[in-house]
């Protein structure tokens, strides 16, 4: 819980900070910039373990797809605010405005309880039996609970390296994360700009055409959230990567194409949407569910800094695709739309291929899952002895 007061400290102070952005001042607004996403980063790699704790193995991945459901509907008001609210309280008046949320994520913060996997850990009993009343509604007495004599109480923390124990989870979680921020990202900062290159409209015009795009990737993930426990999750993810293969495929043969009078970039955006941004309610849960108990936040977070890493990438390949010299400030072009998308193709199926290679979580206890890895010892062993 410490940590999460942090993470949410570290994007809520320089977000009511920004208000007082001296007039023309970028360097002052990118610091704080800087730091509101260094919290936000944070609270992602925090909150979903934490979430996946509490809840009980059958409605594990759903909820955790919800979570990452909501990641987009914050994106959404944010551009919705900017839109109607800028010509009413200023560019700066809009920090304000989303310093709201961020205060009530914080006293949030002070309703939650800390994970009962965690206290069990460090020994304090009493206080994981409350943190399951609190879930359960129960009122047991925690001098009644008996202790599993093998769980190690007072462990020293994670070191991050002790991730590289589990080649096969690293690998699963950060090549998914990897490829599918570099289709997200690339998709999602040049869509509305391809649009309007593409179509011939006003940028206007096509950021309110790109609304729909982004409304295509909340529905699409509580679709993903609910077929990652109706399919399972390798099952879900293969999906994922096939199905956005697919349709970038189509964007790089008929984006110049009309079906009728409706142009077949737009249906063939929101689709790539619903997949690749809506396909984060599989990747997110699942990036953190394939890690031992000690190690899920470590596990999850690597994963979402290699993710952050391709949300660098995805841009860059598109602007080195449409010719350009000017890396930081990339001019968009017609030509770079077809070889960028099955570029993005490739990607996707890389992602389907990972899948593939990673373990089933459906229906699976968080014990039963640390089973399935083993750990590191006991897989030297059988390596050894072939048995």
């Amino acid at each position: 819980m410490p940590v999460l007061f942090l993470t949410t400290a570290a994007f809520t102070v320089p977000s009511g900070i920004m208000f007082f952005t001296p007039e023309g001042n970028w360097i002052f607004l990118s610091v704080f910039r800087f730091l509101v996403g260094f919290g936000v980063g944070g609270l992602y790699a925090v909150d979903m373990p934490l979430v996946q704790e509490f809840v009980p193995s059958r409605y594990r991945g759903a909820i955790g797809g919800v979570v990452c459901a909501l990641i987009p509907a914050g994106t959404l008001l944010g551009s919705l605010s900017a839109a109607y609210l800028t010509p009413v309280v200023g560019w700066r008046g809009l920090f304000l405005i989303g310093l709201a949320p961020a205060l009530l994520c914080l006293l949030f913060r002070f309703w939650m309880r800390e994970s009962p996997r965690w206290l069990v850990r460090q020994g304090k009993y009493e206080r994981a039996v409350k943190s399951i009343n609190w879930v359960t509604g129960d009122n047991i007495d925690f001098r009644s609970v008996v202790v599993d004599e093998k769980i190690l109480v007072n462990e020293p923390a994670p070191r991050f390296v002790e991730i590289f124990k589990y080649p096969r989870s690293v690998a699963v979680s950060w090549i998914a994360s990897f490829f599918q921020s570099i289709m997200d990202y690339g998709f999602v900062l040049w869509g509305p700009t391809l649009l309007a290159l593409v179509l011939k409209i006003p940028a206007i015009q096509a950021a309110k055409m790109f609304v729909f795009v982004s409304i295509s990737a909340i529905v699409g993930k509580f679709i993903w959230s609910y077929l990652s426990e109706a399919l399972g999750r390798r099952v879900s993810g293969l999906m994922i990567g096939i199905g956005s293969m697919i349709t970038c495929l189509i964007v790089a043969r008929y984006f110049n194409s009309y079906w009728g009078t409706v142009p077949i970039i737009f249906p063939a955006f929101i689709a790539v949407y619903a997949f690749i941004n809506g396909g984060w309610s599989v990747t997110g849960p699942y990036s953190t569910e394939i890690w031992p108990q000690r190690l899920r936040a470590t596990g999850m977070g690597s994963a979402y800094g290699i993710g952050g890493i391709g949300r660098i990438c995805g841009p860059m390949v598109l602007a080195l695709f449409a010719g350009t010299t000017n890396l930081v400030s990339p001019k968009a072009t017609v030509t770079a739309v077809g070889p960028a998308y099955v570029f993005f193709a490739c990607c996707d199926l890389l992602l389907a291929v990972i899948y593939y290679f990673g373990i089933e979580t459906r229906h699976k206890s968080l014990v039963e899952i640390e089973k399935m890895l083993g750990s590191p010892d006991s897989r030297m062993k059988k390596a050894v002895t072939g048995q």
